[in-house]
């Protein structure tokens, strides 16, 4: 049953895109990219105290679904795409296409994964939810402003990680139908 929610291959695929398409190999800068420098940037802000309110947290739900849909639809047209047929003269291309379609299709699912985390987690934030946790008899009292930052970090982690990987998938479609002209 759990199965059917499984996540992992979805990022497992992604991870598997950022490797040299020529040689095989991950680059270490491409992993300091997409996942250093968005932890950094994380902590940076949080350092600087910007916290996440609710007319941000609006905000960026509203933004990040809008991102969601569209990215379905892009989803959608690269399905589309790989049904079509391939002259066989261009059998090189065809498979260079093809691999670009499929690192494309990897990065998107991603995006629209990545959405839907930050969406829940904002989610969260604009309901202003405080928590009290009690251990071992004593009860603390973790306020609205505290959850709040706490979860800024994910946040920033995720909105950051989302538009390094938009980059990607805009530069991969780029050379996809710089090709085809």
């Amino acid at each position: 049953m759990i199965e059917k929610i499984n996540i992992a291959r979805i990022i497992k695929d992604h991870i598997n895109t950022l490797k040299d398409y020529e040689t095989g190999k991950y680059y270490p800068w491409d992993f300091i990219l997409f996942f250093i420098v968005p932890i950094t940037i994380s902590i940076i802000l949080i350092i600087c105290d910007i916290i996440i309110d609710k007319d941000m947290a609006n905000a960026l739900v509203t933004s990040l679904s809008i991102f969601a849909a569209l990215l379905f639809n892009l989803l959608l047209l690269i399905y589309d795409i790989t049904r079509k047929e391939v002259n066989r003269d261009e059998a090189r291309n065809s498979k260079v296409k093809t691999d670009l379609l499929k690192q494309i299709f990897c990065n998107v699912s991603f995006s629209i994964l990545i959405s839907v985390f930050a969406i829940s987690i904002l989610l969260i934030i604009f309901l202003n939810i405080s928590i009290n946790i009690s251990i071992l008899d004593r009860t603390l009292a973790v306020t609205d402003t505290q959850v709040n930052r706490f979860l800024s970090i994910f946040i920033y982690f995720l909105i950051t990680s989302f538009i390094l990987t938009l980059f990607m998938v805009l530069k991969r479609v780029h050379v996809l139908l710089k090709g085809e002209f």
